[in-house]
């Protein structure tokens, strides 16, 4: 299983690209690929982040062979999803995790 470490400011992440079920950051928050593609899917049309993995990526191609209302419905389909999405990303799926998990940080609140 391929892994992949960084530090986004005081955080150590690591993700396994590898195990499409379910991100873990610290090994205490999961993260569903639903979460992921409702990102995604949030982001406009001429967010940096599409063209930051490839020139012709974009959120039609994300979304292309899977419907964002069926990948929020489906925990099947959403692995699926994510599969193809990981041969779309290449060596770039940093460039989209790490936006996706630093945005994910910010909107959880602690008590």
């Amino acid at each position: 299983m391929k892994q992949q470490m960084e530090k986004l400011g005081k955080t150590t992440i690591q993700i396994s690209l590898e195990k499409v079920e379910q991100m873990e950051i610290k090994g205490q928050v999961r993260i569903s690929l639903q979460a992921l593609a409702s990102f995604l899917y949030g982001l406009d049309d001429t967010n940096s982040l599409w063209k930051s993995v490839g020139k012709h990526y974009n959120k039609q191609i994300c979304f292309k062979n899977y419907r964002f209302e069926d990948v929020m419905k489906d925990n099947n389909l959403a692995k699926k999803w994510f599969k193809e999405q990981k041969k779309q990303w290449k060596n770039h799926g940093n460039e989209i995790i790490f936006p996706f998990i630093e945005n994910f940080s910010n909107n959880i609140k602690v008590s």
